[in-house]
């Protein structure tokens, strides 16, 4: 008899595939980064598209849970700066809420300033820092 099934659910039944999926999730420890992968894929949805096309997020640390966000300018460092209480609602609404943890808004890199092909002057001095 253990080789045939009762009338009510049994662990060799075939599994829905969104429950072997979450499973498969949940045995690999996969759930941060596809949350991460979500918040990326969304990101001008969260931000609006004005703000999308000045601010990407650069990186994402799992362990401390930083996330990193690089801005075109000074300026739009300081906009995404001015909205963090409605970008941390966004946020957690989209990946839940504990999965980003801190939020570092960055200006630009500044261009490498050694070797003979420089331009010799002040530069644009609002743009960095």
């Amino acid at each position: 008899m253990a080789g045939f099934s009762g009338p009510g659910p049994d662990e060799r039944d075939p599994m829905a595939i969104g429950g072997a999926w979450s499973r498969l999730v949940d045995e690999h420890g996969w759930g941060t980064g596809l949350d991460v992968a979500r918040l990326i894929g969304m990101w001008p949805e969260i931000v609006g598209a004005a703000n999308s096309e000045h601010a990407t997020p650069e990186s994402f640390d799992a362990e401390s849970g930083v996330l990193v966000i690089r801005t075109s300018s000074t300026a739009w460092a300081e906009q995404l700066r001015l909205m963090m209480p409605a970008l941390w609602t966004a946020i957690d609404a989209q990946v839940g809420p504990g999965v980003v943890r801190d939020i570092r808004i960055q200006g630009p890199t500044p261009p490498r300033t050694r070797g003979r092909l420089r331009v010799r002057g002040r530069g644009p001095r609002d743009t960095y820092g």
